[in-house]
């Protein structure tokens, strides 16, 4: 599960990113914060398969649908305006980049 800290520091890492430009818009906050909660929710469906000490192919399976749904619905949410700013393309990379190192 992710923690208090590591929730801030993902929140800075993001932050950092959208502020490349000088300025944190409200969409690019609306997307950090969708995107902590499916990182905190991705971290939740992964600790559910490591429980038992090992990912078996159900689990593996249902990490990716997991994935795969964070990343289509960060996705979708960055498009609310029908544009996808040069800092949100890098939001989704990060959160990308965040899952898989996890």
């Amino acid at each position: 599960m992710v923690d208090q800290a590591e929730r801030e520091a993902i929140w800075d890492q993001l932050k950092a990113i959208a502020m490349k430009d000088g300025k944190l818009t409200p969409d690019e906050e609306e997307l950090m914060i969708s995107i902590i909660s499916d990182i905190e929710k991705y971290s939740h469906l992964l600790q559910k398969a490591k429980a038992d000490g090992k990912i078996d192919s159900k689990e593996e399976k249902e990490l990716f649908e997991g994935r795969m749904e964070i990343i289509e619905k960060a996705y979708a949410k960055a498009r609310t305006d029908k544009i996808v700013s040069s800092e949100e393309r890098a939001l989704l990379k990060e959160m990308v980049k965040i899952i898989r190192a996890m």
